[in-house]
């Protein structure tokens, strides 16, 4: 299984002005401001908060997720597939990589892109976008004694919340902090805070800020 992002004209969780906001000697449009480098690291750092939290408010793609159809099937709901991620795109648009495909012993049944499979509640399959649960409702399609099923499919929440958009900001003010950059355009003086303390207490404050939007295990934050 493969995450990814939907199109390659993804954006990232927050702007440079969100950055620069915790900077008073930087402003948005200045020449000595490093434009490039900040919008890498709003891409990279957006790319963490995906992965931290095992979440995105933004769209995004999983490729061929493997599952057993060792289910119980649900009266008038059908075999459900727990997909491991939710707020599931729908409709399954196979024009965008959506894809269920039934392994049969020698080859795979796509019921997205196949015509005489449908999607809906009383239809061959239908999504429980909220929860990420795809359930399969018609049995005729549970022919396969090999029980295996391999769904392709996007997913993400449609809004940013603020709090994210201020953790992303954050985390890339953090590492500005530690840059030449920010060490030769902000003059220094004995009263000044450490930077290198204040990047960490950033960093510090944007991971307990991450907590609550945790929904499986993620590999730290950088």
């Amino acid at each position: 299984m493969s995450v990814q992002p939907a199109d390659e004209s993804l954006e990232g969780y927050c702007n440079i002005e969100d950055v620069l906001d915790f900077f008073d000697r930087f402003e948005p449009g200045e020449s000595n401001v490093p434009t490039n480098r900040i919008e890498r690291q709003i891409l990279a750092k957006s790319q963490r908060i995906d992965s931290y939290t095992g979440h995105a408010w933004r769209e995004r793609k999983v490729n061929e997720e493997y599952k057993n159809l060792n289910n119980t099937y649900r009266w008038n709901s059908g075999m459900p597939i727990y997909t491991q991620k939710r707020d599931i795109r729908t409709p399954l648009d196979p024009e965008k990589g959506d894809a269920i495909e039934l392994w049969d012993g020698s080859d795979y049944t796509d019921l997205v892109g196949e015509e005489e499979y449908s999607e809906g509640r009383s239809e061959d399959f239908w999504v429980e976008e909220s929860t990420g649960v795809i359930y399969l409702y018609r049995r005729q399609i549970l022919f396969s004694r090999y029980r295996e099923v391999r769904v392709s499919y996007r997913y993400g929440k449609e809004i940013i919340p603020q709090s994210i958009r201020e953790i992303c900001a954050k985390l890339v003010a953090a590492d500005m902090m530690e840059t030449d950059f920010y060490r030769y355009t902000t003059p220094g003086n004995e009263e000044a805070p450490n930077a290198e303390a204040v990047a960490e207490g950033f960093r510090e404050q944007a991971k307990n800020q991450l907590e609550p939007y945790k929904e499986v295990r993620g590999t730290g934050l950088e």
